[in-house]
């Protein structure tokens, strides 16, 4: 048994965790439950269990990804599956019958997997391949792994006293750190495209001061339901009843000022490349400037950084009156515009946004090899 720090590009998959009832969808949990299936002597791939820190949208990246893995016994994946199957024989609804359903004596409470209470645990659990050596492991995984998805490091699970629920890396994970990139200009920069969204202002300039003031008033603990998504898929008509969160840090600042690309002296007539702010200004060109909104805070929405990002953008080209952020962030809805005001905000794309670092209750302690 052990922890795993993965970084993953989201480009080509979906959400981090698996999507249940839709099986072909490629994601980062599925790529390493089938390379983890085949190491561990080809195990149906149901068997491995991967329990990550936070769960990313499609298209979001991933630097510090903290996942538990093991491995089911043949037995325990049995009366798993099994209690599944008597589930949903007796309900109809499998949101509700999830709830009801009765966990099995090794099951974290609120969770329905068995889960180990120590890297030792055999109990329902097989041991770990090559001996329990995990440096090899880790070698073994990243030559398995499609190139955009690398385990960077290894650790046995952390230990806590007996009389304290087993490390659970969601339930354990103290502080999440969320990076967005955006860029503004007459041309995006190619070599950077995945990774940054590049805003259409449609000439219109962007108040980096008003954008700055709209990103303190995210600070603090707040109800944000005007600043989530609504559930889709197998979670359609989900109701979340705790919508506050405790955002420790939010930080905005220009990455990139007065360097561009598009402006300049060219063998080509009519093509300027190089140059400065003020050049560019003059001859009618936006300047290439990336802004990047650091987000620090100890739970998430769904959705609800990529909401912030695009109200910070609404503000800063004003489309949206800081007002109306106000108010929807104290009210919990938009009231601009007859309830409307939300029309105005972009969920920001997805490939902008980086799962940067995790952090995790004091005493958790990690062994890393690397």
């Amino acid at each position: 048994l052990n922890s795993q720090r993965r970084a993953e590009s989201g480009r080509k998959r979906r959400r981090g965790k698996r999507i249940p009832g839709i099986t072909q969808v490629r994601s980062v949990e599925g790529q390493i439950r089938k390379a983890l299936a085949k190491v561990y002597g080809d195990v149906d791939p149901k068997r491995i269990q991967i329990e990550g820190c936070s769960r990313t949208d499609k298209g979001v990246h991933g630097k510090s990804m903290i996942a538990l893995l093991y491995c089911l016994t043949k037995e325990a994946a049995r009366e798993l599956e099994a209690q599944r199957n008597s589930d949903e024989a007796n309900n109809e609804d499998s949101i509700v019958s999830e709830k009801a359903a009765p966990a099995p004596s090794e099951c974290i409470p609120g969770k329905r997997i068995p889960h180990p209470s120590s890297p030792s645990d055999d109990s329902s659990f097989e041991y770990l391949p090559f001996n329990g050596n995990i440096d090899k492991l880790m070698f073994v995984l990243n030559r398995m792994l499609p190139p955009d998805v690398r385990v960077i490091n290894v650790s046995p699970m952390p230990q806590k006293p007996a009389e304290e629920i087993p490390f659970h890396p969601t339930l354990d994970a103290r502080e999440k750190t969320y990076k967005y990139t955006f860029s503004i200009g007459h041309i995006h920069d190619p070599m950077r495209w995945r990774h940054v969204w590049h805003v259409d202002t449609y000439g219109k300039p962007f108040d980096f001061d008003r954008a700055g003031e709209c990103a303190k008033l995210f600070a603090g603990s707040h109800n944000f339901t005007a600043f989530r998504g609504a559930f889709r898929g197998s979670e359609r008509g989900r109701v979340q009843q705790n919508t506050i969160c405790n955002l420790s840090g939010v930080h905005f600042e220009r990455e990139v000022e007065d360097t561009v690309d598009c402006i300049g002296d060219s063998p080509v007539d009519g093509v300027f490349v190089g140059g400065n702010f003020d050049e560019a200004t003059e001859n009618g060109l936006e300047p290439l400037t990336t802004y990047t909104v650091t987000i620090v805070g100890d739970r998430f929405l769904y959705k609800m950084v990529r909401f912030l990002v695009g109200s910070i953008v609404a503000v800063g080209l004003g489309k949206l009156p800081i007002e109306a952020v106000e108010d929807a962030l104290r009210k919990g809805v938009w009231e601009e515009d007859g309830g409307k005001g939300k029309k105005d905000v972009i969920c920001a794309p997805s490939h902008g946004l980086v799962l940067d670092d995790v952090k995790f209750e004091e005493g958790i302690e990690f062994d890393w090899r690397v």
